[in-house]
């Protein structure tokens, strides 16, 4: 009897697939492929070394033939296969991974070129290594860079690129701020795109770049800065100047390198603001205008508090009211951001009030407390002397005021 071609086909298939079944299961276990196991192996004698980045291939004097390695890479560590072989395994710098096969011989002789190298390194290498760590402190740290270079956009770049346009516009200076702020972090992951950033590097970087705008800062604090663009000038300069110099600075270094290298960096920007301060050139820093009568007893008074409490004030004596003198109250307003007007007409209606409006008015965007005013009681002026000390502005009455313009 002949079968349907259809029932054929499936006793076909189940004939081949029986066979299959029973070849698979009579296949030796020797055949079949086992996992490979490679064991990670120091690459000194201390076993103290199991990565190597290119700043320590460097600081070593690895070269071929004993180091294979060709082109950029961010870490390379050495492996053993069951079988007694040996594999350096490479990450370049686009993540791919290169893979070197050493034999006893070439192991042997890259391993003794490590020591050679620690010990003209001196101390057994101890610089170039975290003590007992097992760690090579020269590691790539891309992650790090960019993290430190965001935040410095955030808290330098950023404020001082808003500083330099704030006479602009408000949203100038807001957009000022977030695209210096944007770029840092575009241009930072674009670094560590295209090369091996250690952690010296990205230590250093966020060194120099803070210090350059506390430099900057005491700078700008000397020179008597005027308004926003500058004291945002020389600390943007500052930052990015101080960035690009520890970066460069630390090519080569390891962290405990790194970290010494800083003095400078640290004097310059002590020494900056040391003298900003030593000149009053921060807090306590204050505009008077005064006319007449109440100049002398502005004088004592500033410099009263100048000795007692190291603060510092300008005083501005009127010599004409109309008209006065505009341009040089508005140019001391903007720079010490604290204005009081002192006169001795009743502190209601006196033509004081009027000047103190106008600086309110024309000046607002650069003062840090409200206008301040130093002037007699809104009495008659009596005639008896301990009256008139009472009615009239006095210097006690102007260090008081000093210092709850300060405080504000």
């Amino acid at each position: 009897m002949r079968l349907p071609s259809s029932v054929r086909l499936v006793a076909s298939l189940a004939l081949f697939s029986t066979a299959t079944l029973a070849m698979t299961v009579a296949r030796p276990m020797g055949a079949q492929s086992l996992p490979v196991i490679e064991t990670l192996v120091p690459l000194d004698s201390a076993r103290r070394i199991t990565v190597i980045s290119p700043t320590l291939v460097t600081r070593l004097g690895l070269v071929s033939p004993t180091w294979p390695v060709v082109g950029a890479f961010r870490e390379a560590r050495l492996y053993r296969i069951d079988g007694g072989s040996h594999v350096l395994v490479v990450q370049r710098i686009d993540s791919t991974v290169a893979r070197f096969s050493l034999d006893a011989a070439a192991v042997s002789s890259l391993q003794n070129a490590v020591g050679v190298g620690l010990l003209a390194q001196g101390r057994g290498g101890d610089r170039l290594l975290g003590a007992g760590s097992g760690v090579v402190v020269s590691q790539p740290a891309g992650n790090t860079f960019v993290r430190n270079q965001t935040f410095l956009g955030l808290i330098a770049y950023g404020p001082a690129t808003a500083a330099l346009l704030s006479k602009s516009s408000a949203a100038a200076a807001a957009g000022g701020y977030f695209l210096a702020a944007g770029t840092s972090f575009f241009v930072a992951a674009n670094t560590v795109k295209g090369r091996v950033v250690t952690r010296a590097q990205a230590a250093r970087a966020a060194h120099g770049g803070t210090r350059g705008a506390l430099t900057g800062l005491g700078i700008a604090a000397i020179a008597n800065a005027d308004g926003g663009p500058g004291w945002g000038a020389p600390i943007l300069a500052g930052a990015i100047g101080g960035t690009i110099a520890g970066f460069h600075q630390a090519r080569g270094l390891s962290d405990g390198e790194a970290a010494s290298a800083g003095f400078f960096a640290d004097l310059a920007a002590i020494t900056a603001l040391g003298i900003g301060g030593s000149t009053g050139s921060f807090e306590g820093r204050k505009t008077v205008v005064t006319y007449g009568a109440t100049v002398q007893r502005a004088l004592v008074a500033a410099k009263q508090i100048e000795e007692e409490k190291g603060l510092s004030v300008e005083v501005i004596d009127l010599r004409t009211l109309s008209p006065w003198d505009q341009e040089t109250v508005y140019a001391s307003a903007k720079k010490t951001g604290r204005v009081i007007v002192a006169y001795e007409d009743s502190i209601s209606w006196g033509y004081g009030a009027e000047i103190a409006a106008r600086v309110a008015d024309d000046c607002f965007a650069w003062l840090d407390a409200p206008v301040k005013r130093v002037a007699s009681t809104d009495t008659f002026v009596g005639y008896a002397p301990s009256l008139e000390d009472a009615i009239l502005p006095q210097v006690a009455d102007f260090v008081r005021a000093y210092e709850e313009i300060t405080a504000y």
